[in-house]
């Protein structure tokens, strides 16, 4: 990728249609555009000028060029080398998630990565190297995560096979080189060879994130993000006004999800004048940092999450004003170029008073509006407590999830302290198809790293 280039030039580079006859050919940009437009929505990335440099997208959706220009172009087998190392949570599951639809195309794919997490997502057969030499090769159901991670106590890398290639197609990358079926280093008199069946993977990952407001208490929220960093975690927070900015854009963390307002509330007119100027508020800091998603409710809240304004009857003019007040936030939001999520919350331990607090009534709500920059925040901790049947409740509101949020129930602590099956969740999510983001918006039990390591241990399907 060259980045001052725009993403049309990018994808075409040396293979320009063109128009035109003798010296007078040149680019037909209209044609090149419009594939590279269609190219990229087939993959879930809607670019919305063609002609915008590349280097302005986020570093999985360069990646996601890359890959859907050699899908376009026909290339048979892609050899993908580390294409993860240098991504975010989210950028990683764009790039784990159309690895998953190059394969269903039929192509082959070989993914080489020392990120087994990433390996294990994609790949159902896996080659362990360490240090040049071949430790094995196992099938998926023959080795565990935490196996495959140190099968001999020392780091090492994977080449995973994902999808379809002949047999005994001869591919080469700069250490290692594979035939269609054979996998073996550079000089394979040093070290012998191992069969390898190219098999198929049905495994969705799931970024995961945690909200940094509630662990390591005693810390600067900057060393909190930064520990969640090195930890391969997102980063969620609450109230930006309480932090420094600028320390936070320092830790090179990625920001899933933060409150996308400060005062305001959905259902009456000043309320919703309110909520949209500090929304707005909110989208340029949003911006800054690289939020993901910016996140809604019903109405503000005060100390230990109370409504400032609590409302026990919602009228149903309350309810056409809300919708209202979420279409003219998703007008604001397409200016911004940012999405907004809309959280329940649970009424009868923690919010009491809070207006369309139950799941079903944001998700009314989102799915009424229907549009991509208004998502649902799924906090699956509040609707364990107000509504229960989980598994169910992510089914209905699959198609409007932004982000799930968990902690278990009671005490509001990591998976594994309560009463909630959360892997069951997990494999239940994994399923349906659900591949997005997942956040941990609990108390650590005891030590916060455990909890973390616990959260991670649920999810991993």
């Amino acid at each position: 990728m060259i980045p001052l280039m725009s993403v049309t030039r990018n994808f075409f580079m040396g293979r320009e249609p063109l128009i035109g006859f003798g010296p007078f050919k040149r680019m037909n940009m209209d044609e090149a555009d419009n594939v590279t437009r269609d190219e990229m929505h087939k993959i879930g990335i809607d670019v919305r000028d063609p002609q915008q440099a590349v280097g302005t997208l986020s570093g999985g959706e360069r990646q996601c060029v890359a890959i859907a220009r050699a899908v376009y172009f026909g290339a048979k087998v892609l050899i993908l080398d580390e294409p993860t190392s240098a991504l975010g949570v989210a950028q990683t599951s764009m790039v784990l998630k159309y690895i998953n639809q190059v394969r269903a195309k039929g192509l082959g794919v070989i993914f080489i990565t020392h990120n087994v997490r990433h390996a294990y997502a994609v790949g159902n057969r896996f080659t362990v190297l360490n240090r040049g030499k071949t430790l094995g090769t196992y099938a998926k159901n023959e080795i565990g995560i935490d196996e495959l991670q140190r099968p001999d106590g020392r780091r090492q890398g994977v080449a995973v096979f994902v999808g379809r290639a002949r047999r005994n197609d001869l591919i080469e990358t700069g250490s290692h080189a594979f035939r269609c079926g054979v996998f073996a280093p550079l000089h394979p008199s040093s070290y012998p060879s191992t069969e390898i069946a190219m098999t198929v993977s049905k495994t969705a990952p799931f970024p995961l994130a945690a909200c940094a407001e509630m662990l390591w208490r005693d810390k600067p929220i900057e060393w909190r993000a930064t520990r969640l960093k090195e930890m391969g975690f997102g980063v969620g927070l609450w109230n930006w006004p309480e932090h420094d900015l600028k320390k936070l854009e320092a830790t090179g963390a990625t920001f899933t999800i933060m409150n996308g307002y400060l005062t305001g509330r959905l259902t009456d007119d000043d309320g919703a004048a309110e909520l949209l100027r500090t929304a707005r508020e909110a989208a340029q800091v949003g911006k800054r940092l690289g939020v993901e998603r910016l996140n809604l409710h019903g109405t503000g809240l005060g100390d230990r999450g109370l409504p400032v304004q609590p409302i026990e009857v919602v009228t149903g003019a309350m309810w056409l004003k809300a919708r209202d007040t979420l279409c003219s936030v998703v007008e604001m939001a397409e200016e911004e170029g940012v999405t907004f999520t809309l959280e329940n919350l649970n009424l009868p331990v923690d919010h009491p008073g809070v207006p369309f607090g139950r799941a079903e009534d944001t998700l009314a709500l989102v799915s009424s509006v229907n549009h991509p920059r208004l998502r649902l925040n799924l906090d699956l901790y509040h609707a364990q407590i107000g509504e229960g049947n989980l598994i169910e409740l992510c089914r209905k509101c699959l198609p409007w999830i932004g982000e799930i949020q968990v902690a278990d129930v009671p005490g509001r602590c990591e998976p594994g302290t309560g009463e909630v099956n959360w892997n069951g969740i997990a494999k239940a999510l994994n399923a349906m198809g659900y591949s997005g983001p997942i956040g941990m918006e609990a108390w650590a039990a005891g030590d916060p790293e455990a909890a973390l390591e616990a959260f991670r241990t649920a999810f991993t399907v």
